[in-house]
């Protein structure tokens, strides 16, 4: 069954007011909003590295890192779901670094958000690490209780 790679929407169940097929996985609601994709996508064609500053579409994989810092925003934030409900699950910033970087170990300073705006349109926005609030460390200790 085609499924559009962006909203989800499927022939049985359409975007509300009605799509249809411009691509094979994309509907035309979301090509109409201007999507050309999907997360990998976008930070190929507009996102750098959270280290380095070079552009993302050099690199051969999109690495992401999660950080020991809170995010304010929604899109992307990790944390570990196993050591609900004995810790504070808290939203965790994530940078995305280029392969040179990871293998380097060159430490990000950015974290990275998605934005989304009235219509669904994303935009990458960056964020100085050093400017966000510090989120508790999760140690082997803590995963060995598991």
């Amino acid at each position: 069954m085609a499924t559009c790679k962006i909203c989800g929407c499927t022939d049985e169940r359409a975007c509300p007011g009605g799509c249809w097929w411009v691509e094979p996985d994309l509907c035309s609601r979301c090509a109409e909003r201007g999507y050309i994709g999907g997360p990998e996508e976008l930070l190929r064609r507009e996102g750098i590295c959270c280290s380095c500053g070079v552009r993302l579409a050099s690199s051969a994989h999109l690495n992401l890192i999660t950080l020991n810092k809170r995010a304010a925003w929604r899109h992307p934030v990790w944390d570990n779901a196993l050591l609900k409900p004995e810790y504070e699950w808290i939203p965790r910033a994530a940078a995305i670094v280029c392969d040179k970087c990871l293998k380097g170990e060159l430490v990000p300073t950015r974290a990275v958000e998605f934005r989304f705006d009235e219509s669904g349109r994303a935009e990458i926005v960056y964020h100085e690490i050093a400017a966000l609030e510090d989120a508790y460390e999760i140690t082997d200790d803590m995963l060995a209780k598991l």
